[in-house]
């Protein structure tokens, strides 16, 4: 079965999961660029499907992942650069979504004029044609609904994180914070000196907080 198939309503239950992953995740990609209603239609009737059948969208980004990466279960002794890998993408995620929201909150305030095209329905002539203010009215929305399923996607990529990092103790969480999830990650060093630990303490404690997370995420 090749990877670029079109899932629909009549063929998804006969296509592997595997594929409908792969397939999701090119939708994801040129959704970001194009949006039509048939890649919408597509890319809901997969997820839908996905959650209805006891798949829910973080186990399905775990296999996309881990297919990605080339990985299917990773070496004990390889998850500790996976690991601040997805911590690293967890702050971008973070940010990405938060600059998204603005976008779209500032959109709303730029282009509230819902009423305004409302009264320009249908002064177009027998055409069909949308006046000016409509036509601009509907791009802005079609860029509000891209934003929207950019948000949806890091919400799920999130959530996988934030469930790891929910079952870490205070002090790893700490300690997670302050060395990979900030801008310009410092050394070891320096979150040794801040968090007033001896070297052995904060390596056990680092080593332990980063097993844990690789263990949630099902990396060992």
């Amino acid at each position: 079965m090749r990877r670029k198939i079109s899932v629909t309503e009549q063929n998804i239950s006969s296509i592997p999961v595997s594929w409908l992953t792969v397939r999701y995740g090119q939708l994801k990609k040129q959704l970001r660029t194009t949006l039509t209603p048939e890649l919408v239609q597509e890319s809901t009737l997969i997820a839908t499907y996905m959650a209805v059948h006891g798949k829910g969208l973080d186990e399905y980004y775990e296999t996309m992942e881990q297919m990605e990466l080339g990985i299917h279960q990773t070496k004990k002794q390889e998850y500790v650069p996976l690991v601040e890998e997805l911590l690293e993408q967890y702050f971008l995620n973070v940010k990405r979504k938060r600059r998204l929201e603005l976008d779209i909150e500032t959109m709303h305030k730029q282009y509230a004029i819902p009423a305004v095209t409302a009264s320009y329905s249908g002064m177009s002539g027998g055409g069909g044609s949308n006046s000016p203010i409509e036509s601009e009215y509907i791009r802005k929305e079609q860029r509000i609904t891209v934003k929207q399923l950019e948000i949806l996607e890091l919400e799920v990529e999130i959530e996988n994180m934030d469930r790891a990092l929910a079952r870490l103790s205070q002090e790893q969480n700490d300690l997670i914070q302050k060395r990979y999830l900030v801008r310009d990650q410092p050394f070891d060093y320096k979150v040794i000196d801040e968090m007033h630990y001896n070297r052995q303490k904060y390596y056990q404690l680092k080593h332990s907080a980063l097993s844990k997370i690789a263990t949630v995420l099902n990396l060992i």
